[in-house]
């Protein structure tokens, strides 16, 4: 008994050292709370310049030159401060927060490098115009644009910044788990009501746009299931095959879209 009283007491001896020791240490600007609003206000406005300059490429808007270089300007500002922050993490934590030990990190490491490199052939492509070597820099630059696209995964990052958002984040994956399996019950029962409505309609020519294949009649028992244009597919079953065909669907929605979805 002594020995376990002895133990528990240099245990919390150990623990009170250790809280010490923490307080000694400084603490880095780029770890504190402050520095991730911050940094998550940069992304957000990183994220609104992407949208403008998809917006301008979709629509196909003329461009001037100065416009161009701004935006050219404004990324490069952009990942000037992302590679900051980047190196300001490596001198807070070291290489452990790229390595495989902290997949956010290295994550977050290999979205900065590419995104780097986008930058550098956009550059590249308007320094050289229409240039000998504009074709093959064009050729890059769209896979490059798709690559920046994996930039605003770090929008990720204001969820850790709100509580509110990181409660509501942390939810939705603890729920996955549940989600899925109330998926694949939902694949079982629409599978079996496939089966049954292809072996009794699929050979009618009107609902061959229904149940003529079991991947169609997947698809339609999907839509039923989400409850889109189910009475029309309901109405065309019902003057075929009968009044009778009007309990199928009302039982099928119930045990899928009423009792199913409601469990998760």
């Amino acid at each position: 008994k002594r020995l376990r009283e002895s133990s528990e007491v240099l245990g919390a001896l150990n623990k009170v050292k250790k809280a010490l020791a923490a307080e000694g240490k400084p603490v880095h600007w780029v770890s504190t709370k402050r520095a991730d609003v911050f940094f998550a206000c940069i992304i957000v406005a990183y994220a609104a310049l992407a949208g403008v300059d998809v917006e301008f490429k979709v629509r196909q808007f003329d461009m001037s030159s100065e416009m161009e270089i701004g935006f050219i300007v404004a990324q490069g500002v952009f990942m000037a401060i992302f590679v900051l922050e980047l190196f300001l993490r490596i001198r807070a934590e070291g290489l452990r927060y790229v390595s495989f030990r902290n997949p956010v990190g290295m994550a977050d490491a290999v979205i900065i490098v590419l995104g780097v490199v986008e930058f550098l052939v956009s550059v590249a492509n308007a320094v050289s115009g229409g240039g000998p070597g504009s074709g093959a820099l064009m050729v890059a630059a769209g896979p490059m644009r798709v690559r920046r696209l994996l930039r605003l995964i770090r929008l990720i990052r204001i969820l850790m910044v709100c509580k509110e958002l990181k409660l509501l984040f942390i939810g939705l994956i603890s729920s996955f788990s549940a989600v899925s399996w109330a998926f694949l019950l939902l694949l079982v029962f629409m599978y079996l009501g496939t089966l049954f409505c292809v072996i009794l309609l699929g050979k009618e020519p009107s609902l061959q746009g229904y149940f003529g294949s079991v991947g169609i009649g997947l698809f339609t028992h999907f839509q039923i299931v989400t409850l889109e244009a189910w009475p029309e597919i309901a109405d065309d079953v019902i003057e075929v095959g009968g009044p009778i065909w009007a309990l199928y669907f009302v039982a099928f929605i119930c045990t899928t879209s009423l009792a199913i979805m409601n469990l998760v």
